[in-house]
């Protein structure tokens, strides 16, 4: 490298951490909630963690439907402030509200289907029972997560990214406050601490939504990037928003099911290794969450080189976007591989071999990496306009490779649980770095805008 190119390195790099860094700490506490509920369930009931975990991952599925549904907001919101065309924010952010129209009644309809579905599974009553008292509370909480991530992708297309930290920090101590009422209330009351914490994350991220369209309406120029107005006269940006939005919750649904996958397999292997799979899933998602805050900064950066016709600009802010992703996954992998009794011994009473679980545990290290490479990647794609190449991606690595290599290693080599997990290694593992030579190639010529 030259030092005209160190000169340059410098500034950009600095940038990549500025912007970089509260989306990476906003990612990460985002699933906090589920670590905090599982904590106070696993403290207070041992294996109805596991209980939890089912009930749970039908709405976490959806919820990463919406996610990716609104990934639009951000990658294209990106491109758009980048060519100089701010107006069109406001506008794509009123269509991601207008998904709740959608977003309520599958809500709805998956909370009153999963007690039929778990009873078709043969599941045992005392834990369908729970999880699907479960679901249907924590799907109240969904319809609030969209209204915050429509808000906060806005703020952090215009590098305000401090600001949806900031209230998911305040959603986060409040979910704490409530779990630690609501959590022994609930097992007094019914029998079981799930309810009270599912309850305990609606409040949270009602409140979260509103600390960010609070600070969104009170302190963003809303003629300047076209807040004012209704929802008339959409109609020829809808087309536009539609086809993104479709593949990009298509593809999250992908990535995420495969988790839904495997936690329905666990439960066939009894409450200890569910419990035990659900907590080791929930802690790599929880520590992955660095990738894909350093992923959507990379979408922002590269967003804005496309909407400014400037590849070369956007395929070196993919590579610092990468390099600042890897800073927060290399240390938490090593000490997940060093400390895994620890980590367990957190979560679970002695209602499971705390030693045997650590074994298990060991292998969230790699699931870190190979799944955090995979989501940065994934995020530089997308941001690059190549969002169909994504979901095949995302179909390959999981469908087609995860989910049969985690049931052959489970059922057919006996390996249980530490086969499901070996599985999803694997996927990820193989397809990251396809995705990352797809967004060299792709950034090696003038990209088009989505």
């Amino acid at each position: 490298m030259n030092s005209a190119q160190s000169k340059t390195l410098g500034p950009e790099l600095g940038q990549a951490y500025r912007l970089g860094l509260p989306m990476m700490a906003t990612r990460l506490l985002m699933p906090f909630f589920l670590t905090a509920d599982l904590f106070f369930v696993g403290r207070l009931a041992g294996v109805e963690a596991g209980a939890y975990g089912l009930g749970f991952a039908p709405m976490l599925f959806l919820q990463f439907l919406v996610i990716g549904g609104l990934q639009p907001v951000l990658l294209m919101g990106a491109q758009a402030v980048g060519a100089g065309e701010d107006e069109s924010l406001g506008k794509i952010a009123r269509l991601g509200l207008l998904s709740l129209l959608l977003v309520v009644p599958a809500v709805g309809l998956m909370a009153v289907s999963l007690p039929s579905v778990f009873y078709f599974l043969d599941y045992a009553p005392d834990i369908a029972s729970v999880a699907s008292r479960t679901a249907a509370v924590f799907g109240l909480s969904v319809p609030f997560l969209l209204i915050f991530l429509v808000g906060t992708f806005c703020l952090e297309t215009l590098s305000q990214g401090h600001v949806g930290l900031v209230a998911l920090m305040i959603g986060t101590a409040l979910n704490l406050l409530l779990n630690a009422v609501l959590a022994p209330l609930s097992l007094e009351i019914s029998g079981d601490a799930s309810s009270g914490v599912a309850y305990a994350t609606v409040i949270a991220r009602a409140a979260m939504a509103a600390v960010v369209w609070v600070y969104l309406l009170r302190h963003v120029d809303l003629t300047r990037y076209g807040f004012h107005g209704g929802f008339r006269g959409l109609a020829p940006l809808l087309g536009r928003v539609a086809r993104p939005a479709r593949l990009t919750a298509i593809s999250y649904g992908a990535e995420h099911g495969v988790a839904m996958v495997m936690i329905f397999i666990a439960a066939s292997f009894g409450p200890a290794a569910l419990a035990v799979l659900q907590i080791s899933l929930n802690y790599a998602s929880l520590s992955g969450m660095a990738a894909v805050g350093a992923g959507a900064a990379g979408a922002v950066m590269v967003g804005r080189c496309v909407g400014a016709n400037d590849p070369a600009g956007a395929r070196r802010a993919g590579a610092l976007a990468v390099a600042v992703g890897l800073t927060v996954l290399l240390p938490i992998s090593l000490f997940t591989l060093i400390f895994p009794d620890l980590i367990v011994s957190l979560f679970l009473r002695d209602a499971v071999d705390v030693d045997s679980a650590a074994r298990i545990f060991r292998l969230a290290a790699l699931l870190i990496l190979s799944n955090g490479l995979f989501l940065m990647a994934g995020n530089l794609v997308r941001a690059a306009s190549s969002v169909r190449y994504v979901l095949g991606a995302v179909i390959a690595a999981n469908i087609l490779i995860a989910i049969p290599a985690g049931v052959l290693l489970a059922r057919v080599l006996n390996l249980g649980v530490w086969g499901l997990m070996a599985g999803m290694i694997i996927g990820g593992g193989l397809v990251a770095p396809v995705l990352y030579w797809r967004f060299r190639r792709i950034t090696a010529r003038q990209v088009p805008r989505l």
